[in-house]
Parts: C-alpha cells; structure tokens; sequence
C-alpha cells in the first residue's frame, strides 16, 4: 500500500480538494432536542501555538449524530477572545481547509517561515471571539487510526478507497463512515451550543467555504455572517488545478524578474525559469518539464533577434514539446533520476500558490547555497502523507467520485515515469482513491435561502487551488456577494491585503459590501 500512497502523496491541502464536490440532495432538518449541550474540558493548547491570548479545550460529542446517546468522541478547540470585550459583536468559526488541515496551525507561527496566518484586521481581533473547532478525525480531535494494508495493485487500484476504510474499520469500527462535512459541521454546533452562544459568524477558507456552507444550510437560524474565501463549485472535480499551478509558477517567475536587482535570476519571467530550470538539473542531472511562461523578445537569441514578436509567439508555441523531449532526454542519460527528486521543485511547488512565501522561496532558489527543504517542513510533508486517510475519508463519504482512466493513467505515468510535480493533480481528479467506497450519507446540498444575510464570497483571479471562474454554482446556491480580488494566491485572508481587510471588517459589523472588485498583494522582497 506504500508504493500507491507515495503516488497519490504530495501537497495535502490541493490533493485533499480533489475529492470535495458536494451532490445535490435535499438538506436534511436540524434535529429539535436530540443531543444533550456538552461540557467543556480546558486543556493546554499544542506547543506549536503561540499566539497571544488563545486557549483550548475540548468536549465529547455523538459519533453517530442518528444515534445521540450511542458512542462519543472527543472533538478539540481553539478560540481567542476579542481583545476589547466592550466592543465584542460576536464568535467567528473559522476553518483553513483541506479536509484535514489543522486549525492549530493557524495559531501558530515560526521565527524562519513567513506568517503563514490569518491576517485578521486589527478591528476583527478586537470585536470577535475567534474560534478554531479541529475537525473529527485528526490529531487534537479523536484521531482516525487504521491498520496497515497489504494489497497487490490490482486490487489497490480497484479498490484503493475501500481497502483504506476496512483498515481503519479493524481498528476503529464504524468511525471511518462519520467522518463527513455534515458531521464536522454538527460537531460546530455542539461547540456552538457548549460555548453559549446563539449565533455564530463563519470564515471558510478553501474547503473550510464547503463546511461553512453545509453548516450555515443545516443551522440557518444559528448562522449570523459567513465568509466563503477561495470557493468551488460543489461538482469541481479539481482536473483545473494543473493549469492553475502553472500559471501560478509563472506569476511567481515573473513577480522574481521584477526584482532582479534583489534575485539575480533574470529580467523576464522565462529567463527566470531557465535559471530555476538550471538549478533543477544541477540538482538532479534532469531537467523539468513544467512549460515556460510565455517568451518576449528580449528573450530571443542573437539569431532570432530580428523576428521580434512573431519569433517570440514561435518560441511559446514550441515551448511544450521542447520542455518534454528534453526531460525525457535527461532522464536517458541520468537512469533513477526524476524530476521530482529536486529539491528546487519540491519547495517551489509547496510555495507558489501563496504570495506571502514568495519572498522566501525567491531567496532560496537564488542563494548560492544548495537548496535544501528545512527539516521541519520534511516533517509535515511525512506527517501529511501519514494522516491522509482522514481527508480521504471525507471525500470520499460525501460524494461519489466518478472514475476518470485517463487522468488515472496520465497521472501514474506521470508519477512514476517523468516524475511530474503536477502528476498527483492527475491521481486526485481521477476518482481512484475512492474506489470501493458508496458514501452512506451524502452532503446535503448547499442553499443560502434561509439565510438573513447574504454570504461574502472572495475569489482570486489567479489562485492554483480553487481557479478563477469555477465557484459560480457555489456563490448561486449560498446567494453570494462575490468580490474579485485581482491577483495570486489561494485564500486571500492569508495575504496582508489592508483593502481585503477593510470590505471584511464592514462585512462581518454590517453585512454589506459595496465593492465587487479589488486589486490582490504584491509581496516586497527581501533585500
């Protein structure tokens, strides 16, 4: 079973997206009287937590909402509280996605990484308790735990899905099945109840938008402002994401050759892959395959100098197939040696849906050291690849997942020949890895009917992750008001964005937006 999940592994939260569609069935009703209000238990946060003033705690909850009396789990929490209690408006819900991203992690940050936190505006801190529920399922909440499988591949591949879910079902009987975006949803609602309150805003990020939807369309009455930040369509079935992390390469390669007088990699965004395409095959004696930005004149040989645009557009054309035949050339002529295996790629691919990294990840790929990936970060890459099963789980419960072969048999190949950093894309779109799972209790479909006041949906233009153009379905379904933030980056509240902060500051006090447009970050880099 090793051998598949390395296939499927790489990064979680793109790879989890891929098999987060909701089907349409009717929402079912909130359940009048049915579980008991839970009590809270304090408890120390992780040691990774430091932002100021937060605290945690945690409480048992039904593991089978039909069966409110049945056996319990155990569901962690993080909240602050509003730094003016006088001026406090409310509690903000709030979840970064995946599945199976750690709301820990939003509270926490490193001296040597970027802040990769929620840029809440100053006034949000001060007027709203914000509270992180850990989703069932991972570490911090009762933690879904499985048997090893042992599978030829054949049977991985017919049944990848369900030989996971009799796994975790030997060592944990029946919990595999909840673990759903409506129970995650329920499991808010007994925190909800636990902490006093009557209503609750939400801050969906990512996936995080599709369990705010679900909860805000169970608990309408108990839903006050929802945020819906980087949103899909809930029939996305994610193929998209390989263009829009190529386009999000290029941004971050030509946001590099606008500071070249910082980077030293090149003044076009091409001359910029070419240096970083260099450092790739000094790395590992093959070159990437990823295809260039497109070419300016500038970039033009001395013998092509005097075509100009025409040669330029010529160049861009051909691009593809040189990039390709080329890698596979390399790889003749450096047997054992992916791609993949570069550091330089590995970190690029890891870093360039996020702006905030960019000026971190530039200073790595330019320094005259190797590129080496931090210990820590090797970590979480293991840690990910260890708890996948729980957001597959998800996945797979709440939809059924049509089977692609193509994709299937492109992203293998991919994996395993060319070793192509977008190759897991291709696994996760396919359907494979819920093979022999039939989700028992779909998601309910989304509406924003009940609602008293229309979400906030905030999409950028050119986010990898969640791609510009796909979440109309989800902004008519939850009667969004949809603001386009023009520019990079997957989930724009973790950009310092003061514009973006001003719109949700006055959305969450009033639940009015009075722009549909707004420009994205530009980072500044380090000097």
């Amino acid at each position: 079973m090793r051998n598949l999940r390395t296939i499927i592994a790489a990064v979680a939260a793109s790879a989890s997206l891929a098999a987060m569609a909701t089907v349409s069935i009717p929402a079912q009703a909130e359940p009048a009287g049915l579980v008991k209000r839970p009590a809270i238990t304090q408890e120390d946060c992780p040691e990774s937590v430091n932002k100021p003033g937060a605290s945690c705690g945690r409480m048992e909850v039904p593991m089978d909402y039909s069966n409110p009396d049945g056996k319990k789990i155990s569901v962690g929490f993080i909240k602050t509280t509003a730094t003016k209690p006088e001026k406090r408006r409310g509690v903000l819900f709030i979840n970064p996605g995946g599945p199976g991203a750690s709301v820990y992690d939003q509270f926490s940050t490193r001296e040597d990484f970027p802040d990769f936190t929620p840029k809440w505006p100053e006034e949000v801190r001060e007027e709203w308790d914000i509270v992180g529920v850990q989703p069932r399922g991972l570490e911090g909440s009762t933690k879904l735990e499985c048997e090893e499988v042992n599978a030829g591949p054949i049977d991985q591949i017919q049944r990848y899905g369900g030989l996971i879910k009799d796994a975790c079902d030997a060592k944990m009987p029946g919990y595999a099945a909840t673990l759903t975006t409506e129970n995650t949803a329920r499991d808010w609602d007994q925190v909800r109840q636990a902490m006093g309150e009557e209503k609750i805003s939400i801050y969906g990020q990512s996936y995080g938008t599709v369990l705010g939807s679900v909860y805000a369309t169970i608990f309408p009455g108990h839903t006050d402002k929802v945020v819906l930040d980087s949103g899909y369509n809930p029939d996305n079935d994610f193929s998209n994401q390989i263009d829009g992390f190529r386009k999000a390469f290029h941004d971050f390669f030509g946001w590099i050759s606008q500071h070249d007088d910082v980077y030293h990699m090149g003044t076009t965004p091409r001359a910029v892959y070419k240096s970083w395409a260099e450092r790739v095959r000094q790395e590992t004696g093959v070159t990437p395959t990823l295809p260039p930005p497109a070419a300016k004149e500038e970039d033009l040989p001395d013998a092509l100098g005097s075509t100009g645009n025409a040669g330029a557009e010529a160049m861009t054309r051909v691009d593809p197939m040189a990039v390709k035949a080329e890698g596979l050339l390399t790889q003749l002529t450096h047997p054992g040696s992916k791609q993949n295996q570069s550091a330089s790629v590995q970190l690029a691919k890891l870093g360039v849906g996020w702006p905030v990294v960019w000026p971190w990840l530039a200073s790595k790929l330019s320094s005259a050291e190797p590129v080496t990936i931090p210990d820590w970060i090797m970590e979480a890459m293991s840690a990910s690849m260890n708890s996948m099963n729980m957001p597959l789980m998800v996945g797979c419960n709440d939809r059924v997942q049509p089977v692609h072969l193509d994709r299937m048999i492109s992203g293998m190949w991919g994996q395993s020949v060319i070793g192509d950093p977008f190759a897991d894309l291709d696994i996760n779109s396919s359907g494979m890895m819920c093979s022999g799972i039939t989700p028992e209790h779909p998601a309910p479909d989304i509406t924003g009917e009940k609602l008293a006041v229309r979400p906030l949906q905030i999409q950028g233009t050119s986010d990898p992750n969640t791609p510009y153009g796909h979440f109309d379905n989800m902004a008519t379904a939850m009667r969004s008001h949809v603001l386009t933030v023009d520019g990079p980056g997957h989930v724009q509240i973790l950009t310092d964005n003061p514009q973006l902060g001003r719109v949700i500051t006055e959305y969450l006090r009033t639940g009015t937006v009075n722009q549909t447009r707004i420009p994205g970050t530009d980072p500044k880099p380090e000097r």
